[in-house]
């Protein structure tokens, strides 16, 4: 038996996407999302999920923002997390370059651990004092390589009673295959069925 687990990624970044995800739950397949708290549409998101209770949330933990615009920072007065945050108080554009601008080679000049769990906290008191019931935990960009981050991040998950997300790499993706397609759905449906069997798409 094969099972298929389906995730809307980074509800909450913008207008379009919450839209393109509560049409994907409603009309098809999507049965989870992972909602980005510090962005700018992040209260819209849970206005039109809280009412879909069936519809698994996770927390997307974020502390970096990769748009030029819109621009945004953490939860927590920056002040709280400034080795997190440019001059401007918004958050890095990645995770590299949020470990290589505090020199990541030396311990005292990486990203503080502390002030990423703070911010986390924060993140996940923040959408469940909105109403929205969190079923695990994901990292937008990825950031729990960050030494020492993702063993915290599996004890706070613990300890909060929900899935730590990235553990799921556990889990097959669906295989790529070859070809060309006329739509990325073609290309979807092509990898389901050489999931399947690979003589499906032969």
């Amino acid at each position: 038996m094969i099972k298929l687990i389906t995730r809307g990624d980074d509800s909450g970044s913008a207008q379009s996407a919450n839209k393109a995800i509560l049409d994907a739950y409603v009309h098809g397949n999507l049965k989870s999302t992972s909602i980005m708290v510090p962005t700018p549409h992040y209260a819209e998101a849970v206005s039109l999920f809280k009412d879909h209770s069936e519809f698994e949330i996770g927390l997307h933990a974020t502390i970096t923002d990769e748009w030029d615009a819109p621009r945004w920072g953490p939860v927590l007065p920056a002040a709280d997390v400034s080795s997190l945050v440019y001059d401007d108080a918004t958050f890095f554009t990645d995770c590299v370059q949020l470990w290589e601008r505090y020199g990541g080679d030396e311990q005292d000049q990486r990203p503080s651990n502390d002030e990423i769990m703070n911010e986390i906290s924060a993140q996940l008191d923040t959408v469940r004092q909105d109403g929205l019931h969190i079923a695990y935990l994901d990292t937008h960009m990825g950031f729990d390589w960050f030494h020492g981050l993702s063993e915290r991040l599996q004890e706070f998950c613990k300890a909060e009673g929900i899935i730590y997300g990235n553990a799921m790499d556990q889990i097959s993706p669906i295989p790529q295959v070859e070809g060309e397609f006329d739509t990325p759905v073609d290309q979807l449906i092509d990898r389901l069925a050489y999931q399947i069997h690979p003589r499906l798409v032969e």
